[in-house]
């Protein structure tokens, strides 16, 4: 990954280092370790210490949360729902603070019902879509199986992605296919 905004300098005998919490997608912490060696190379280091001694990580909290909110930039389906097929639907959405696609790191809600009836989600999450509009691209995705006994049935699925404390929806209907 290339950083726009990481920086490092020396203080004394302190290292420091800045990057955007944006640019890592933090929304309120993180995850970290520390090592440090001395000596004339990898393999030949006289001194290693590392952070937390135990070998887990140690949590920083962020003080001033970043307020992302996502922006449903699009949205497709596989079209034709047909009964004893699979039928699929795809979210594409963005950041508010950086603008960029979001492409991890969320959660994606499926939700499917047929004369309401639920239908169990076959897939989902952040999968490359060969069939969206425009060309392949990387969206939120879920897939379900539609059961053959509803054909003419109205199918209504909602679709949600979660990112930090923001989600944003969409309902998509149609009507089953024989």
């Amino acid at each position: 990954m290339k950083s726009a905004s990481l920086t490092g300098s020396f203080s004394g005998d302190s290292q420091y280092f800045v990057i955007a919490a944006s640019e890592l997608g933090i929304t309120d912490g993180f995850n970290f370790n520390v090592s440090a060696a001395v000596g004339p190379g990898d393999s030949q280091s006289s001194q290693i210490d590392f952070i937390p001694e135990d070998g887990t990580n140690a949590h920083y909290s962020m003080q001033s949360k970043a307020i992302i909110k996502l922006q449903l930039a699009d949205w497709e389906d596989s079209a034709v729902a047909h009964a004893g097929k699979i039928f699929s639907t795809a979210l594409l959405v963005t950041r508010s603070d950086t603008g960029a696609p979001v492409v991890s790191g969320g959660t994606v809600k499926c939700r499917l019902a047929l004369r309401g009836v639920t239908v169990s989600v076959f897939q989902r999450g952040f999968i490359k879509v060969p069939w969206y509009k425009g060309g392949p691209k990387t969206a939120a995705v879920c897939t379900w199986r539609l059961p053959t006994r509803f054909i003419g049935a109205v199918l209504t699925a909602k679709m949600s992605v979660t990112f930090g404390s923001s989600t944003v929806s969409r309902v998509f209907t149609t009507r089953v296919r024989k």
